[in-house]
């Protein structure tokens, strides 16, 4: 075999490889676990609350924790995609990683971001230490 077509085989091989990546990414593109495995973004809904939580990575097919307390009070709503966030939903107050945040609206949407929280795309500061 000459080395023109051995070179020719490699690449022929190489393309085949990257072709087979972008078509699993494409694929995959709209299932959250996996892109939550990949791109460290996982996505819930809780009530009617779009919560994003980013540079979330999640080792060994682990499942995110969510988890409802009814009580005389109200009803409270944990969600822990990752080890570093925990985000409460507590009779409508928003509290993450033991931070007050204060109350969310009725269709408020919620991004935790590299320690950063927004509330309808907008930073929102802690309101007071818990």
């Amino acid at each position: 075999m000459t080395l023109a077509k051995r070179v020719a085989g490699f690449l022929c091989a190489e393309r085949s490889v990257l072709y087979l990546c972008l078509c699993s990414a494409f694929v995959f593109q709209g299932c959250a676990r996996v892109e939550g495995i990949l791109l460290g973004r996982v996505e819930t809904k809780i009530e009617n609350h779009a919560l994003v939580v980013t540079d979330c990575y999640r080792i060994g097919g682990e499942q995110a924790i969510e988890t409802v307390e009814k009580s005389a009070e109200g009803v409270t709503y944990k969600y822990a995609p990752c080890r570093d966030a925990v985000i409460f939903i507590k009779r409508g107050e928003l509290i993450v990683n033991d931070k007050s945040y204060g109350m969310l609206g009725k269709q408020d949407a919620v991004i935790v971001d590299h320690g950063k929280v927004l509330i309808n795309s907008k930073e929102v500061e802690q309101t007071a230490s818990r």
